[in-house]
């Protein structure tokens, strides 16, 4: 018998060099969502017809303003503000704008005198008000005193010099135009002067009141001191003296005593009646 023999050959594929790149999938394009041309058209037009009302609101608010601010605050201070023998020592025209109504400004004037700071504001008139409504008006005292200052500082977004007011009962800032800034600086140097007037008069007040104050106490002490001694077995005019803070000399006076022998029971002076 022949005997076969079968060779199995297995062939294998060369294996490539470069490894594979990934399937890139295609990115989607994103729709931008656009607003219909009517809603931008409308939006625009409700813009510029809200710039144009602000804008309206603001030039009647501007002619609203009393120009003769300045005038009316000065009649009223004369008319019905001063009182009885009140002298104006310095004055000064500010304004002072609100948060909530910052185009419409509150014009009037600061007025010290020997007896107070006042503040007096011509408020601006309502929108709603006729053109014929009288003006209405803020007064604010502050008493005269060192809990009362006055310093310099930049109001209205700091824009212009200005003076805040602090005091016990309130606060305010006021704004003063540039070419009023050197009175309010006169204004501000009297109150300090007022003030170091104010502080010499109570150094002076306590000054007196601790020098009365000694002299009642030096009297009451006078008073309640005895007036006579008792002497006791071993005393001597000169102990005597000491214990009553004087002299044997002065003992010998007041009692007529021809020389320092005294006795034990007797009872000398050892002060004034």
């Amino acid at each position: 018998m022949i005997e076969t023999e079968v060779i199995e050959v297995t062939t294998r594929r060369p294996e490539s060099p470069l490894p594979r790149r990934p399937a890139i999938k295609p990115r989607r394009r994103r729709r931008r969502h656009r607003l219909p041309r009517s809603v931008r058209y409308g939006l625009g037009f409700a813009g510029l017809l809200l710039i144009v009302l602000v804008g309206q609101l603001i030039l009647h608010s501007i002619q609203t303003e009393p120009r003769d601010a300045r005038a009316l605050t000065e009649r009223e201070v004369r008319v019905t503000m001063l009182r009885p023998n009140e002298r104006v020592l310095a004055q000064v025209p500010v304004m002072s704008r609100s948060p909530l109504n910052y185009y419409r400004a509150t014009r009037g004037t600061l007025l010290l005198t020997d007896q107070r700071l006042v503040y007096l504001g011509l408020l601006p008139r309502d929108l709603s008000s006729p053109a014929g409504a009288p003006p209405a008006f803020e007064q604010r005292d502050y008493p005269i005193d060192t809990l009362t200052s006055v310093e310099k500082t930049r109001v209205i977004f700091y824009t212009k010099p200005g003076l805040a007011i602090d005091a016990p009962n309130g606060s305010i800032r006021l704004a003063a135009e540039s070419s009023d800034w050197p009175s309010a600086e006169a204004l501000q140097r009297s109150l300090a002067w007022q003030h170091a007037g104010l502080r010499s008069e109570g150094r002076r007040a306590f000054a007196q009141d601790s020098t009365a104050a000694w002299a009642r106490a030096a009297a009451e002490a006078e008073a309640a001191r005895p007036r006579s001694h008792v002497i006791q077995n071993g005393e001597a005019l000169a102990s005597i003296a000491r214990l009553y803070d004087t002299t044997p000399e002065e003992l010998q006076r007041l009692n007529q005593l021809p020389d320092t022998r005294i006795r034990v029971g007797d009872r000398i002076r050892v002060g004034p009646k």
